[in-house]
């Protein structure tokens, strides 16, 4: 009995590691094909988006090659690197009409709440801490750290957002495709005339903490699944095949919104409706003796 259940829940964890290592995948690729076309409409229009990616591939592998602590200390360095942002979206915001932001709730809470799906991708990525959770020191901590990070970003978001009303008005919003780095255009000094060339590489590397980690859950899904060879190994296999993937099909901005919004509904799946039917299926187990034992 007991090598019967052994079984399954082997055959269970293999299915799970080929879910996990799939939607890791995508997800990183989706991303950084994103990365890619930023790079390519603001600075590289005539520079294919399979060379543009092949920018991004060595500085990837180096970290994830070493592991969680060094994406850890990447990710750290980034974060207290990019504060400096903030200081420049509330000189940004002194310029600002306040009026822009009337009336509130023009037309309701329902035009708000179909919007809802479009912000869930911000918030993916927290995954990874199923991956990252036993090589935690004080694993007692990683929910509240998911939480202050969750927050955090939310309060990035919403700042972010209100400086961009603030400085558009209702209208001319709608003429940006990246208002966040079009906004910069406006900040000029005696030194530096391009501050929104400033703030797309840091954007970029902002946007790299967030597709890296996902490769590397797409590396460990792999390692585990066939055993053999070294990590590494993995990490240029599936850079081999996005970059494949990115000289075969070439997707646009249309194609990457839709792929997005697609991910979108399959992240919200994975990272907030999983862990409930877990948590409700592993509670009605262990209700029975069998399974406990």
């Amino acid at each position: 009995m007991k090598e019967r259940n052994k079984k399954k829940e082997g055959a269970a964890g293999r299915l799970a590691m080929v879910f996990f290592g799939v939607y890791a995948t995508i997800y990183a690729y989706l991303i950084l094909d994103r990365m890619a076309l930023l790079v390519q409409s603001w600075i590289m229009q005539q520079t294919p988006t399979y060379v543009l990616i092949l920018l991004f591939f060595v500085p990837a592998y180096m970290i994830v090659k070493g592991g969680v602590r060094v994406m850890g200390r990447y990710a750290e360095i980034i974060v207290y690197s990019s504060l400096w942002m903030l200081l420049l979206l509330g000189v940004l915001m002194r310029e600002g009409n306040w009026l822009h932001l009337l009336p509130v709730l023009k037309e309701g809470w329902l035009p708000v709440l179909h919007t809802v799906p479009t912000t869930i991708l911000a918030f993916l990525g927290f995954e990874i801490v199923y991956f990252v959770y036993p090589n935690l020191e004080k694993k007692q901590y990683a929910p509240l750290g998911v939480l202050i990070a969750n927050t955090y970003t939310l309060l990035i978001y919403l700042i972010v957002t209100l400086v961009c009303f603030l400085v558009y008005s209702p209208d001319e919003i709608t003429q940006f495709n990246q208002p966040v780095i079009s906004i910069f255009k406006t900040l000029e000094t005696r030194y530096v005339e391009r501050f929104d060339i400033i703030m797309l590489t840091w954007y970029l590397l902002i946007i790299s903490k967030t597709w890296i980690p996902s490769l590397y859950m797409a590396m460990y899904c792999m390692k585990t699944l066939f055993v053999f060879g070294k990590p590494q190994t993995y990490v240029a296999l599936l850079l081999a095949g996005m970059f494949l993937a990115t000289w075969i099909s070439d997707p646009d901005w249309r194609a990457s919104t839709s792929m997005l919004e697609w991910l979108g509904s399959i992240g919200f799946a994975t990272a907030y409706l999983l862990p409930v039917c877990l948590w409700c299926i592993l509670s009605v187990l262990q209700r029975f003796k069998r399974w406990q034992s």
